[in-house]
């Protein structure tokens, strides 16, 4: 979730705070994100900031409707942490922790011989009942490692999503997790968190 306010801050510093508006379509195909997208949450950043003006800031130092924001910085790490734990806090539900080795066994016969794969070394179990599937992090995610001992030990997601029998990404329904169209291998079913983003169990006792 915060790389998704980093693109967002770096959308906002290529245009100049939506000075040079024909810089966005560019930037956003070199990057691939999507032009549209990034002019929504621009204009949306536009308006809470005038509300957070209007409610908190006296009316001297309210910007004029037409004057464009400055560029939004990268969070600072505190600052990163800070927003990590408020992502806990509203996805208390969504969190999931690295499965302990073994939990997944394989159904093939040729046990002795086989090999761990992604699914058995890279395997998180979700704190929700609802949830009774391994799940795991896409490969194209910034949470992600090739080294499965560097992937992080608590997560919180957004949603989960699956595959249908052609391939294409299916996103579950929150209230309906026990018809969800799971992937399915020789391990069994499993699904994908999307929007990953690391969190320390401490945390979640603050809370």
């Amino acid at each position: 979730a915060l790389v998704l306010l980093k693109a967002a801050g770096a959308y906002s510093h290529a245009i100049q705070g939506g000075k040079e508006m024909k810089n966005g379509a560019v930037f956003c195909k070199k990057l691939g994100l999507h032009s549209p997208t990034m002019e929504r949450a621009l204009q949306m950043r536009k308006q809470l900031t005038r509300i957070s003006h209007l409610k908190f800031s006296d009316s001297d130092h309210l910007k004029g409707e037409n004057e464009h924001l400055a560029a939004l910085m990268p969070p600072t790490i505190k600052e990163e942490s800070i927003l990590r734990q408020v992502l806990l806090s509203g996805l208390l539900d969504c969190v999931a922790r690295k499965a302990p080795p073994g939990f997944l066994l394989s159904k093939s016969e040729d046990q002795g011989n086989r090999k761990k794969s992604w699914r058995q070394r890279c395997a998180y179990l979700s704190c929700s009942e609802d949830v009774t599937v391994p799940l795991y992090i896409r490969q194209k995610s910034s949470a992600f490692s090739n080294d499965h001992k560097d992937l992080p030990e608590w997560v919180v997601y957004t949603e989960l999503e699956g595959k249908s029998t052609n391939s294409s990404k299916i996103e579950f329904d929150k209230n309906d997790l026990k018809e969800a169209n799971y992937a399915e291998d020789d391990l069994g079913k499993y699904a994908f968190m999307k929007c990953v983003t690391p969190i320390q169990p401490e945390w979640i006792s603050d809370l």
